[in-house]
């Protein structure tokens, strides 16, 4: 029998358990048929879920379930606003400008379904992230999270925050690096193998506008496919 990649990432989280000894929030492809047949396999990797009660067990059903009428939930979408915009405009080679608003568009919202969502730490954590918290994790787990992503097997990275918790000859699984630009302060894009890799803000920043953010992440992309 042939495993699914939810299936392989399943039984990666199921070794995140046993080691931390407890559940730890799931994550991962929302939606395996979409996600294999997107144009452009994109994972996002953000740096823990933001739940002070531990009350979010699993970030996929959330995310595909993110639609309140004809909004973004609240509690999501400070961070997913960000999200689908830059997805919706790399999976149609469309910026910002010429992007639906998301009241009465679930095409922008939807697009997150072809879409991969994982946070680099497991366990749940709280709107200002311990910095000493995720290097201990990263450094006891890394190797899990190496293999979760390796199952994911995504064509582009994008690092909402969370880059500097890596470590760079990690990125070396990928192929040698054959191209970096630093120039820019709110994102960096690198390219090893034949996977881009960009460092950005986390979606939920204050220090550019939402249309920066999203057309900077949209612009590399298109640039990186030759558009």
């Amino acid at each position: 029998m042939i495993k699914t990649l939810n299936s392989k990432i399943e039984n990666n989280l199921n070794k995140f358990d046993e080691a931390l000894g407890r559940k730890c929030t799931r994550d991962g492809i929302i939606d395996e048929k979409q996600y294999l047949e997107a144009p452009v396999k994109i994972l996002w990797i953000l740096k823990e879920a933001n739940s002070p009660e531990d009350d979010i067990h699993d970030m996929r059903g959330g995310i595909a379930s993110l639609l309140d009428g004809e909004e973004i939930h609240k509690d999501w979408a400070k961070t997913f606003t960000a999200l689908a915009y830059s997805t919706y405009g790399i999976l149609n080679n469309i910026k910002l400008e010429s992007y639906p608003k998301i009241a009465a568009n679930a095409p922008v919202v939807e697009s997150l379904q072809k879409t991969v969502f994982i946070n680099v730490k497991k366990p749940p954590g709280v709107s200002a992230t311990i910095v000493r918290e995720m290097n201990d994790f990263y450094s006891k787990y890394n190797l899990l999270l190496k293999e979760q992503i390796e199952i994911i097997n995504p064509d582009v990275f994008i690092f909402g925050g969370s880059f500097r918790f890596f470590q760079k000859e990690w990125f070396e699984i990928f192929g040698n690096k054959s191209y970096e630009d630093i120039s820019k302060s709110h994102i960096q894009e690198y390219q090893y193998g034949n996977k881009l890799l960009l460092s950005t803000y986390h979606p939920n920043q204050r220090m550019i506008t939402r249309d920066v953010y999203c057309n900077s992440i949209i612009d590399s992309v298109m640039k990186w496919k030759g558009k």
